[in-house]
């Protein structure tokens, strides 16, 4: 389905099935406008990946017509790929935070970088087990790796404000979603929390 303004306007598709002689095996072409074995166009994912910047799951679901659960996978599955793998490289600065989410998950650690305001890593639990990044394995084999990350206020002074603000925007993530089951889908949102300007495009 493909929204224009309120109207919803669906989009039926003849799509031959090609039968191969040799093997026996049954086979769909591929559409250059929509991804295998998905009742959605690549258009409509990227406008439901749009509304979900500036609403809830809840409302573009509304607005779209498409189920709940179709519109967090689609927004899942953006955010998977957006934050697949983090580039350490050039972090010089990090800050380490516990959030609490509540009698059941209890807490969560975040690793921020300090100098981009980046959450580049989010463990389940809180000490060291939730801390499993290679930037962190290294630093605990030789208490002088920490030594810079120790006296960084010492000698650079920089503030941890900025984690202090994800800690906050975190609890506002948990209060609008009245929590979230999904424990992957809820570090993607945590990552995805420094963007903090949107706009609409396509």
């Amino acid at each position: 389905m493909l929204p224009v303004g309120r109207r919803k306007v669906e989009l039926v598709v003849n799509i031959p099935r090609l039968y191969c002689k040799d093997c026996g095996a049954i086979r769909q072409p591929h559409l250059a406008f929509a991804d295998p074995k998905k009742h959605y166009t690549r258009s409509l994912e990227r406008f439901v990946v749009d509304l979900c910047r500036i609403m809830s799951i809840q409302d573009a679901a509304e607005l779209t017509g498409l189920g709940w659960d179709t519109v967090k996978e689609i927004h899942k599955r953006h955010l998977r790929r957006k934050y697949k793998s983090f580039d350490l490289k050039k972090v010089r600065y990090i800050a380490i935070d516990e959030v609490y989410l509540g009698k059941k998950r209890k807490y969560i650690t975040i690793v921020l970088d300090l100098l981009t305001g980046r959450v580049i890593h989010v463990g389940r639990g809180k000490g060291k087990d939730a801390l499993r990044i290679r930037i962190l394995k290294d630093a605990a084999r030789k208490l002088s790796v920490w030594k810079p990350f120790i006296l960084n206020w010492h000698k650079h002074r920089i503030s941890t404000g900025k984690l202090e603000v994800i800690n906050s925007k975190i609890g506002t993530l948990q209060r609008n979603a009245y929590g979230y089951r999904d424990d992957e889908y809820l570090k993607l949102r945590i990552f995805n929390l420094h963007r903090s300007t949107y706009a609409l495009i396509g």
